[in-house]
């Protein structure tokens, strides 16, 4: 125990360096036999076929080429094309032999050979003048009928615009005598820009032979194929999230192969599929509920055929940017009236079979008043107490307030009830429509549409021109009435009336015309559903509030990450991930918590777009204890971030740690004790005999003021004779770490202690008596001969004040006034 007594200097003694023998430990050479054979066994799909190609129809080149293919796979169906198949051909192209001249090999499952044909002239010359002897090969499982043509010395796939799963093999050497052409190839998957997002490949049945079929699915990307360049390099395109990937007929079978995005791949979501069949102007869609992929897959996604799998909406291409449904959400036929919404409610308010009953003498429990604010699902009651949608706090229930002029999928009627891909429109996809279209009123008893009155919009668009969808007037709903049928139409869009955020955008019309207008959102409106059209994708994009952000450790900050689908902010899963979660750590909903000090990148990833902040975490805030003295003491040391940790090490009078404590390394020096260049009483230390008069470090070479700024400094030899004769130090050990606990007998003060580890010392390259000493500077230079400077040195059983050379690395406690 210390107690009011200085010692005269202790003496360090250096312990010697342990030195321990690793042994290497060599892993049995027959434990990876065991576990290749393992894989071999167990991974069925990874079907490996090994083909020798037969002679060739041409007759002066000898084709010998072995073919292996290797599927990726995790899971496969008895249905897709995981091995080669009669008449299936691969595509091999050589290096500097000029487009459009290429072999095919075209497979004969019978006999397990190919046949392989010289295409466009490719000639013996020609692979023998090739100074470079290299080869790549293309497999296209439904693209056989493919033809190869030149565009610019590349060449070029007609008839085809492959997307998905196929096989290549890119630059292989091979080898031509002027008879033989002989190689390997090994045809392989190819690797995508993320090596996060995986393979997919979706199969359907009951699908109509000859039909034009596009998958659309949120989390899946199309990977298309269309060339491949003179220097034997494929053309391959990653596409956007939510683009069309084609589908190709396998015997009883649509199959759809792209890429499923890093942001679902290992994650829970919601897959929801469109497939459109173009040719019949229908789309299919279904939610095949949340599920959680981490590998690449084949998988079956039911019998297209099957309504109560799939749902079948007919839809219109009117040349705009969404296709339109031909009609209502609760409707059957275009001329039906179908179900009336509040705007953000996905059910209807009267019982099912009761749409068009007047009075409405069939309401749902709780809903007897109708279409009010008092039934209305984001409200408390009134239109000043909205709860969601809504961007001026005097209409927010207990003035909550949000930023969404959109609605989300989950509150979009057409989404909820029909899936897919089919949504609300926009108030400006109304917009285009009335601008884009001609309107025609039709009166009640009209022929055309079985008497029922209202608008038939037709396109104005070249090329669409013969086409039309119907409007009905189903007129609207307010409190327990049905308004205005046969004569007005009242259509919601899916945006807010950000004027007045109790209103949302709608057209209506009547024989007078059509218009734009914005009302209740508790009244009961038809809706007519769209799906973003196969020659427009809006453009997704994710921003952050903060794309950089300082915190100090143990503290939070949280990320808010906006998606945009187009113009429309849209509310999708964001996966959120911290490049060094020791530094960092962010949760699902973006709060990142500062853990350790440094930096790191917070990425967040949604449909495929990411965007980044980066994260510093310095220093917890410095606190301090008043231990009744002339000045507090800091709870822990600089470069640490809590009492029990040893911090850092520094040489006294620098603000860096080094690698290496001695004079060659000093900073105030020029390599020996004899080249002082500050802090130097004495001409034969000092660098060319300079001295100076200063005996405490300036606040530039203070690091307990240029770490943590402020008043900060390190502590006088004053100072710390104060802290020695004024407390108590007792030996103790805080979290399993030594050193001593420095309790105040200042009156009022003793219930106030601080910690100091006994962080021991650096020395050259060595770390000395870690858990046995402790080290702390002054600022204060030492007596006599200014190579030394004042510290604070202990053990277990005794300590002082003492002095020691300045270039070891001691610990700092910074004090303020």
């Amino acid at each position: 125990m210390i107690h009011g007594i200085i010692l005269p200097m202790m003496k360090r003694v250096k312990i010697g360096k342990l030195i321990i023998n690793e042994v290497k430990r060599m892993k049995p050479r027959y434990l990876l036999f065991s576990i290749l054979v393992a894989f071999v066994a167990c991974t069925k799909e990874n079907l490996v076929i090994n083909t020798t190609a037969s002679q060739g129809d041409n007759t002066d080149i000898e084709v010998n080429i072995t073919i292996a293919r290797a599927d990726d796979f995790a899971s496969t169906k008895a249905t897709v094309k995981n091995a080669f198949a009669n008449n299936d051909v691969v595509f091999v192209f050589f290096k500097g032999v000029a487009a459009p001249k290429y072999l095919e090999m075209k497979y004969n499952s019978s006999t397990n050979t190919w046949t392989s044909t010289a295409k466009n002239g490719l000639t013996s010359s020609d692979l023998s003048d090739a100074a470079d002897k290299k080869m790549t090969a293309v497999y296209l499982p439904y693209g056989s009928a493919a033809t190869v043509g030149a565009s610019e010395g590349n060449f070029i796939f007609s008839d085809i615009t492959y997307s998905g799963y196929f096989l290549k093999a890119e630059l292989v050497t091979y080898t031509y005598d002027g008879v033989a052409l002989s190689g390997t190839l090994n045809m392989t998957a190819p690797a995508l820009s993320s090596g996060s997002d995986k393979l997919i490949h979706f199969d359907i049945s009951g699908f109509t032979s000859g039909h034009d079929y596009k998958l659309y699915q949120d989390y899946v990307k199309p990977l298309t194929f269309t060339s491949v360049s003179a220097d034997g390099v494929l053309t391959i395109d990653e596409g956007t999230m939510g683009a069309s990937i084609p589908g190709y007929e396998d015997g009883s079978m649509m199959s759809f192969s792209g890429i499923l995005d890093a942001s679902a791949v290992g994650n829970a979501v919601d897959y929801q599929f469109s497939i459109e069949d173009i040719t019949s102007s229908i789309l299919y869609t279904r939610d095949a509920g949340t599920k959680t992929l981490s590998t690449s897959k084949y998988i079956g996604i039911g019998a297209i055929n099957n309504p109560a799998v799939w749902n079948a909406f007919e839809y219109v291409d009117l040349g705009l940017s969404v296709k339109w449904a031909t009609f209502n959400v609760g409707a059957t036929a275009p001329e039906e009236y179908g179900d009336y919404f509040a705007w953000g409610d996905a059910e209807p308010y009267y019982e099912a079979g009761y749409a068009q009953e007047t009075p409405q003498t069939h309401w749902k429990e709780g809903k007897t008043d109708g279409y009010s604010w008092d039934n209305y699902k984001w409200c408390n009651g009134s239109e000043t107490t909205l709860t969601k949608y809504f961007n001026n706090i005097n209409y927010g229930n207990f003035n909550f307030i949000d930023t969404k002029t959109t609605l989300d999928l989950e509150d979009d009627v057409a989404h909820v009830k029909w899936g897919g891909s089919w949504r609300m429109p926009t108030s400006g996809e109304l917009d285009e429509l009335r601008n884009n279209c001609t309107c025609t009123w039709y009166s009640s008893g009209n022929a055309e549409f079985n008497g029922v009155a209202g608008y038939k919009v037709t396109s104005n668009i070249e090329g669409y021109t013969d086409r039309f969808i119907f409007l009905p007037a189903a007129g609207l709903r307010f409190n327990s009435s049905l308004h205005d049928v046969g004569s007005y139409g009242y259509y919601w869009s899916s945006s807010l009336f950000t004027g007045i955020p109790y209103n949302a955008w709608y057209i209506t019309f009547s024989s007078i015309g059509v218009d734009a207008l914005n009302s209740y959102r508790s009244y009961g409106k038809s809706v007519r559903p769209v799906s973003p059209s196969e020659t427009w994708f809006p453009s997704v994009s994710i921003t952050l509030n903060n794309n950089t952000q300082s915190i100090p450790m143990s503290t939070t900050y949280t990320l808010i990450a906006t998606v945009k689908y187009g113009n429309d902010v849209i509310y999708r899963n964001v996966v959120w991930t911290s490049a060094n979660p020791s530094i960092a750590t962010v949760n699902e909903t973006g709060v990142v918590t500062g853990v350790g000090v440094g930096s790191t990148t917070i990425s967040a990833t949604s449909m495929g777009k990411t965007a980044t902040c980066t994260i510093t975490v310095t220093p917890p805030e410095p606190e301090y204890v008043d231990l009744g003295l002339s000045v507090k003491w800091a709870t822990f040391n600089v470069g640490a971030t809590k009492p029990e940790e040893y911090g850092d090490y520094f040489a006294w009078g620098e603000t860096e740690t080094n690698t290496n404590y001695s004079w060659d390394n000093y900073k105030l020096c020029n390599g020996d004790y004899s080249t002082l260049t500050k802090y130097c009483r004495e001409s034969r230390y000092g660098n060319n005999g300079i001295t100076d008069t200063k005996t405490t470090l300036d606040m530039e070479d203070d690091v307990a003021h240029v770490k943590w700024g402020g008043s900060w400094r390190m502590p006088t030899k004053a100072e710390q004779d104060e802290l020695c004769t004024n407390c108590t130090w007792t030996w103790t050990s805080l979290n399993g770490v030594n050193g001593y606990l420095v309790t105040s007998n200042k009156t009022g003060y003793t219930d106030r202690s601080i910690f100091l580890p006994a962080a021991g010392y650096r020395d050259d390259t060595d770390l000395n008596n870690v858990g046995s000493y402790g080290y702390y500077w002054s600022s204060s230079l030492g007596p006599y001969d200014s190579l030394c400077a004042y510290d604070i040195g202990f053990n277990s059983y005794n300590g002082a004040v003492s002095y020691n050379y300045r270039y070891d690395g001691q610990s700092v406690r910074p004090v303020c006034p």
